[in-house]
């Protein structure tokens, strides 16, 4: 189904939901099992299992694991902090 002239939703029960853009080849693949960024055919990043999955990441502010944070510091250094909130 269009939702305009360059997006589009598509739904199979092979595939599930697909959301792309005519002109692009940037896709969000949404089925039962996760969820899937695709570039062309290639899987970029991915959601299944209770894990998130990308090749390459880029983290402009701090990222947080559990109660463990980086941060980066006004020197350009990065600080590993414990924050237990």
């Amino acid at each position: 189904q269009l939702l305009g002239t360059e997006q589009y939703m598509a739904f199979t029960p092979e595939n599930g939901l697909i959301l792309g853009s005519v002109n692009d080849n940037f896709k969000v693949q949404i089925y039962s099992e996760g969820i899937n960024f695709k570039d062309g055919n290639n899987t970029v990043a991915y959601i299944n299992n209770q894990k998130f999955s990308i090749t390459d990441g880029e983290i402009l502010n701090e990222f947080r694991i559990g109660n463990y944070v980086f941060k980066p510091r006004a020197n350009g250094n990065m600080s590993l902090i414990y924050d237990k909130k």
